[in-house]
């Protein structure tokens, strides 16, 4: 019987933007092959969701079907994906089982999440969702992890693959902790007064958005902005407590403003509970906030400020980084990372430009 590995290869048409990466697509081939595996390569016999120029960018109005688009990278040798049959084949990982096997690799070399982000030139914060299994290892990345971590391809790759410690949870696995790089946050007074303005100004007048609702905004705001551009928005620490993450120096910050006359607090009820709220007297100054910053709050804004305080609550409490927090504790801005979707705010394929 042949030692010899056998991969399917699923393409999505032929193209970057409207299909599979021919580059990558191409070099997964060729890295099969110069291992000494065997492939066999499917596509979906369906038509392409849209089909796009190339040159400009821009969506065309005509129709392709995936199969034949990805018969071109195939040569013509390749099957509709309803053929496939997973017995026929040695590697069959999916994205989480490739990132596990990284993890317990990383782990075993004593290297961390920002070694391998060094070696691999991508975010600390990539590598992250490389081992959750959120974000797609390109085989130029994969080849480089087998060089630096010191393992074959196919073994890494066949089925009957063991690890040694399996990595069952994401909060089981946060000993990642000492991977995180020290990012002290320092709070900027200014900054955080005239986001709360700003986002007063915007949402204040809502009947819903009492204090509850106005901590969470603050909240997702600024962990959203970390989770994409790796920098502080305001430097403000959040607390884990029952009813959601807490700004901490809040209230030191609106008695400040109280006594100026900058804000209004009201104390009122909604649906028959009590309710405080706050209405701005002054303008925010935007002049120290950058479109990066604004286009984040606002997306916060957007999305959130009709929510009740009841339902924004329990949404904070299923985002990974005060679920990872222990009662009563800081949250720490880097768990951010470790978000999965609804509540990831970042791409991790398509790298943000910094603000």
């Amino acid at each position: 019987m042949s030692d010899t590995k056998k991969f399917a290869i699923v393409l999505s048409g032929n193209g970057v933007y409207d299909g599979a990466e021919i580059h990558e697509a191409t070099m997964t081939l060729y890295a099969i092959a110069k291992n000494g595996g065997g492939y066999e390569i499917f596509a979906p016999d369906i038509n392409q969701h849209h089909v796009i120029n190339h040159i400009t960018g821009k969506e065309m109005d005509e129709t392709r079907n995936v199969l034949i688009e990805s018969a071109r990278i195939a040569r013509g040798n390749i099957k509709p994906l309803n053929e496939f049959n997973k017995e026929d084949f040695d590697a069959r990982l999916s994205p989480k089982q490739i990132g596990k096997r990284i993890v317990e690799l990383r782990k075993q070399k004593g290297f961390s999440q920002e070694d391998l982000a060094k070696f691999l030139k991508i975010p600390r914060s990539s590598v992250a969702q490389i081992e959750l299994g959120n974000r797609n290892v390109s085989v130029i990345e994969l080849m480089k992890l087998s060089e630096v971590l010191g393992f074959s391809l196919d073994r890494f790759l066949a089925k009957e693959y063991k690890a040694a410690k399996e990595v069952e949870t994401l909060v089981e696995a946060l000993p990642i902790k000492q991977d995180m790089r020290i990012s002290v946050p320092k709070l900027k007074m200014d900054k955080f007064k005239n986001i709360l303005l700003y986002i007063l100004e915007r949402c204040g007048g809502k009947s819903n958005v009492g204090e509850t609702v106005l901590y969470k905004l603050l909240y997702f705001s600024d962990f959203n902005f970390y989770e994409i551009y790796e920098k502080h928005l305001t430097g403000a620490q959040y607390r884990k407590l029952p009813y959601g993450p807490v700004p901490q120096k809040l209230d030191n910050l609106v008695n400040q403003m109280l006594e100026k006359g900058q804000l209004q607090r009201i104390k009122t009820e909604y649906h028959g509970y009590p309710q405080t709220r706050y209405i701005p007297m002054d303008k925010p100054d935007l002049t120290g906030m950058s479109a990066a910053e604004k286009e984040v709050i606002d997306r916060v804004i957007d999305r959130f400020s009709d929510w009740s305080a009841a339902a924004i609550s329990e949404y904070s409490h299923k985002d990974l980084p005060w679920k990872a927090t222990e009662d009563g504790d800081i949250i720490d801005y880097e768990l951010a990372f470790y978000r999965e979707s609804p509540f990831s705010a970042r791409t991790y394929d398509d790298e943000p430009e910094q603000p």
